[in-house]
């Protein structure tokens, strides 16, 4: 067993847990206060439109990572700017995302897998914590630093907007900008 932790992708595995889970931990609470439990579901299924157009623009196959985040980011973005704008549910809103990126991810992948092959872009859309790359760890360590720099500047702020929009209300807190930031850190 001790032999085992002394494995490169091992140690890996690890660090990349230890950098996830304070990330999600703190994240959490907050998704679940603002009701963004189906949302975050579909910025996953996002994912699979960002790969495909990231290797079709041209990004490493194992590592599209500036498609990924960019589409996600334009995705989040754009519904917290049309929910905002519309008399729609958020939930109707959330699924016409999911449906239109998960169907939008399917038509690009056939196109991609023409080019490259399927389980690559698998291994990346799913993969395992055992195969994380050191430049991996790097993007997770500053989507970490990231989050925590903004969790620590809006975390009280983004609480309040979420439990009591009252109380934001009269604390005059901006609350589409606490809505776009917590978005944007997701």
């Amino acid at each position: 067993m001790t032999q085992t932790l002394w494995l490169d992708f091992v140690q890996r595995a690890l660090v990349a847990v230890a950098l996830a889970a304070p990330m999600l931990g703190l994240l959490s609470p907050l998704v679940l206060a603002r009701r963004l439990a189906f949302f975050s579901a579909a910025l996953g299924q996002a994912v699979l439109t960002g790969v495909s157009l990231g290797v079709l623009l041209g990004e490493p196959v194992d590592a599209p990572w500036a498609s990924v985040l960019g589409f996600s980011l334009l995705c989040g973005v754009a519904l917290v700017f049309v929910r905002r704008r519309s008399s729609l549910p958020s939930d109707t809103l959330v699924g016409v995302l999911l449906a239109f990126t998960l169907g939008l991810g399917v038509l690009l992948l056939v196109v991609v897998t023409k080019r490259f092959n399927v389980h690559q872009l698998e291994a990346v859309m799913f993969g395992s914590v055992l195969t994380v790359t050191r430049g991996d760890l790097a993007v997770l360590a500053a989507t970490l630093l990231v989050t925590l720099g903004g969790l620590g500047w809006w975390h009280n702020a983004l609480l309040v907007d979420a439990l009591d929009a009252r109380t934001a209300a009269a604390r005059r807190l901006p609350s589409a900008a606490l809505e776009y930031a917590l978005v944007v850190l997701l």
